[in-house]
């Protein structure tokens, strides 16, 4: 990856951020704790026992030993991976496999495993959290938020050993939010996780368990390119840029491992900024540095570049492989594919399709009304040009409906989006830089 300082250098700096350039050893302070011990106990066995090849040959595999029995552990009873976390998962899979009916007995038979765990169990609150994705991507949002509610609150008492899931619960729980166009719940719920990493970087040891330095920096960097994509739908590129801002500075400071793991959705968080910002120049070299070109969040993009060149069955081609990686979480009558429905109505209508385009508009309106978004002003500058184009397809009835729809936004009062004093690291009347 090229380096994101200068692909981004006309950004301001910060003021503040939540970021840390400290060092501490790799291991955190469990591990080093593990590592010292097993020193002193190795000093103490040459004292008592003197240097010997015996000794050597006890106590390397005890120590192998132990570390197997302390893997063994924390796989297969603390994560459940060979028994319930593997029940949690297996919906998402058969659902990726086409077996929709499957997936959906098999999210039944999990959140009865999930049940029969205590109230405040840490396990039942992982496998809530894993299945509330799932029933998310299969359009039934409200249901989503309760189990995130519940996985959430029980993380919460868990913070001082799993601050990790914490963490993944309060992050997806936000992003839930930001698909419902409710970016003040959004911003409630991630200003929890800004709290967490913060407590966790300054060692508040009284309340929150100490991770290592390199997964605080990995969770920070994470929360960084969300809090940028809720930004940007809220239309506050300023706020989006800070922290992107933010994350380029990080984005060094991550194992080999992660930054290749994030490498594809960072630059596709870059590249929506540039393109949401007109940069269009800028957002195809951002995503042309993709290792894989295919990854959701790219296709996407490149999608809405080929919109803006009008170069429309291109743009076409790319919307319908993205929705066929989505198509493998679940149906596509989700809140957070309403933007990729109008663009592909969009890339329809450009090329003379009218009736399809018509279709997929329909489904983008009939998205608005089942899942409660916002009427905002966005939506109605899209109801507003598709009421022209139904009117001039002589769709008189659409036309009237959609017309009768603008008149109902412009009789609302508008309420202005605000942005908490958590996430606002600069004076409003600071300049723009």
């Amino acid at each position: 990856m090229s380096n994101p300082s200068q692909r981004r250098s006309k950004r301001s700096d910060r003021d503040i951020d939540i970021s840390t350039n400290n060092s501490e050893p790799k291991f955190g302070w469990r591990g080093n704790a593990v590592v010292w011990i097993s020193v002193l106990l190795f000093i103490i066995a040459i004292y008592y026992f003197e240097f010997s090849p015996w000794v050597l040959f006890l106590l390397i595999p005890l120590a192998l030993l132990t570390f197997l029995g302390w893997l063994t552990w924390m796989i297969v009873v603390r994560r459940g991976i060979f028994t319930w976390m593997r029940l949690a998962m297996k919906p998402t899979k058969l659902m990726a496999q086409g077996d929709a009916n499957g997936a959906e007995n098999a999210c039944a038979q999990a959140l009865e495993r999930a049940r029969r765990f205590g109230p405040d169990d840490h396990r039942r609150a992982i496998m809530l959290c894993e299945l509330a994705m799932f029933v998310k991507h299969q359009g039934r949002q409200t249901e989503a938020l309760a189990l995130y509610e519940e996985s959430v609150g029980i993380l919460a008492k868990h913070l001082a050993t799993a601050p990790f899931d914490y963490f993944v619960g309060l992050n997806n729980y936000g992003i839930c939010f930001i698909h419902l166009k409710d970016f003040e719940s959004a911003q409630r719920i991630l200003e929890k996780a800004i709290d967490m990493i913060l407590a966790a970087r300054k060692r508040e040891a009284d309340r929150y368990a100490v991770m290592p330095l390199q997964q605080v920096q990995t969770l920070e960097f994470v929360l960084h390119l969300n809090l940028a994509f809720l930004f940007m739908e809220m239309h506050e590129l300023r706020e989006a840029e800070l922290q992107l801002r933010d994350a380029d500075a990080l984005e060094p400071l991550l194992t080999n491992k992660a930054q290749a793991g994030w490498e594809d959705h960072y630059i596709a968080i870059c590249a929506m900024w540039e393109f949401e910002a007109s940069n269009y120049v800028e957002a195809e070299r951002e995503i042309a540095q993709a290792r894989n070109p295919e990854y959701p969040a790219c296709l996407r993009l490149r999608a809405r570049l080929q919109l803006a060149k009008q170069q429309f069955a291109e743009a076409e081609d790319l919307t319908r492989r993205y929705f066929a990686f989505e198509k493998k979480k679940g149906t596509l009558h989700r809140p957070d594919l309403l933007k990729a429905t109008l663009e592909l109505a969009e890339a329809l209508f450009g090329q003379g399709k009218r009736d399809d385009a018509l279709a997929a508009f329909q489904e983008a309106r009939s998205i608005v009304a089942d899942f409660a978004l916002p009427h905002d002003a966005e939506w109605g500058k899209t109801l507003e040009v598709w009421a022209t184009r139904a009117r001039q397809l002589d769709r008189l009835e659409l036309a009237d409906a959609l017309e009768k729809e603008l008149a109902a936004i412009s009789a609302r009062p508008s309420k202005a989006i605000m942005i908490l004093e958590k996430f606002r690291v600069h004076s409003p009347s600071e300049p723009e830089a």
